[in-house]
């Protein structure tokens, strides 16, 4: 595996004592047995893997010793000795100095990336990089890009993250609707990291990944994908769903040589028939943002029924998938969605099936058809699936 696919890309860092960092994010978060304060075992997910100079050095030796993928080692080494050398408080970094350091790290991603200013008074953060990448999702040419304001690619709500970041300092990642060039929105998994300068410490310019949510490949083409898209969530539907269980199932029994680690399938119900007009499908889309960038990487959110949504999550037994549902219960009940008519409170009600064993008769495709089928069986009577 190259570092492209274990990884979506890297940002630069400083610590405590001022020192530069290099913070690889992964493509799919991993899960690690760990030690609670209690002394209790308890799983610990891991999104990044963080590197000195002097260690990520030494990773990029010991795989060029291999004959391994390091490209991206190489570019992150780049970037943290590039940083590390600028004079000033690099909050003007004009472009030209900028690009050569991305140009290298992006040849080794297929993320669409932006660089923005972390200027928080109006008109707020301006573009000042765009790969190549961002043609074919955001359907703007890079030197299109550059020079414009982020609100005017990202629409109102994705500047107000960004400008959160910049504030804080601390990176988002959610679910979001790009705004279409032309047509209908687009539904992009989207990431917003701060970049700070070594020699102050200060932020001084955001970096913004996007990519669109990933969809299974096998049997689909981009129509059938597109048909399966819910239009106001931008989420895929139940066909997509039943595919990505299938692949998920079959390639886990290929990994796990017959031992299973289940595979959970949260169904969440929003009700909606007490809710003023107009408010249901604002709150749809605010619940489903909410579920997109709440989750893993590799879990799929998708839209099931009216005022309902399923979460399949590979590799989570029952107990697992349980603490899942009681932590997205708990986020939904501390923050309001926004809708026309004012904050409404969402309390989704959750269901949950779990795949067959694998030993189950018929395979990969017998035990995603009983998942759906167990996820059926819970849904209450006055929900039906769509179509």
């Amino acid at each position: 595996m190259t570092e492209a696919e274990s990884f979506a890309g890297f940002s630069i860092r400083t610590d405590a004592t001022g020192h530069g960092l290099a913070v690889f994010h992964l493509a799919v978060p991993e899960w690690r047995l760990d030690t609670g304060e209690d002394g209790t075992p308890a799983m610990r997910e891991i999104r990044e893997s963080v590197f000195d100079e002097a260690s990520l050095a030494l990773r990029v030796a010991r795989l060029e010793a291999q004959g391994l993928d390091a490209s991206l080692s190489r570019a992150a080494l780049a970037a943290l000795r590039a940083a590390a050398a600028r004079p000033g408080d690099g909050a003007d970094l004009p472009e030209a100095a900028l690009a050569p350091v991305l140009a290298a790290a992006l040849g080794a991603v297929s993320d669409a990336v932006l660089v923005a200013t972390a200027r928080l008074i109006p008109p707020g953060p301006r573009i000042v990089y765009a790969n190549a990448a961002c043609a074919a999702l955001t359907g703007h040419a890079p030197d299109a890009l550059r020079g414009r304001e982020l609100a005017a690619l990202l629409g109102p709500r994705g500047a107000a993250v960004a400008e959160r970041v910049a504030r804080t300092g601390r990176a988002v990642e959610r679910g979001a609707l790009l705004p279409g060039r032309a047509g209908a929105p687009r539904r992009v998994a989207q990431r917003i990291l701060p970049l700070r300068d070594p020699a102050t410490g200060g932020i001084a310019h955001l970096a913004v990944l996007l990519r669109a949510p990933a969809l299974p490949a096998a049997g689909r083409d981009g129509v059938e994908a597109a048909a399966d898209a819910d239009a106001l969530t931008g989420l895929p539907g139940r066909r997509t769903l039943a595919l990505a269980a299938e692949e998920a199932l079959c390639r886990a029994a290929a990994r796990e040589g017959g031992r299973d680690r289940g595979h959970g399938l949260l169904v969440l119900w929003f009700g909606g028939a007490g809710w003023p007009e107009g408010v249901g499908d604002a709150a749809l889309l605010g619940a489903a943002d909410r579920l997109v960038e709440s989750l893993r990487r590799g879990d799929l959110v998708c839209r099931t029924g009216q005022a309902e949504c399923s979460v399949f999550l590979p590799g989570l037994g029952r107990a697992e998938v349980e603490r899942v549902a009681l932590r997205l219960q708990r986020a939904f009940a501390a923050a309001p969605v926004e809708t026309p008519a004012g904050p409404v409170t969402l309390l989704p009600r959750c269901g949950i099936a779990m795949a067959p064993p694998a030993d189950h008769p018929g395979g990969a495709a017998a035990r995603a058809a009983a998942l759906l089928a167990a996820a059926e069986a819970l849904r209450p009577l006055p929900e039906r699936a769509p179509g």
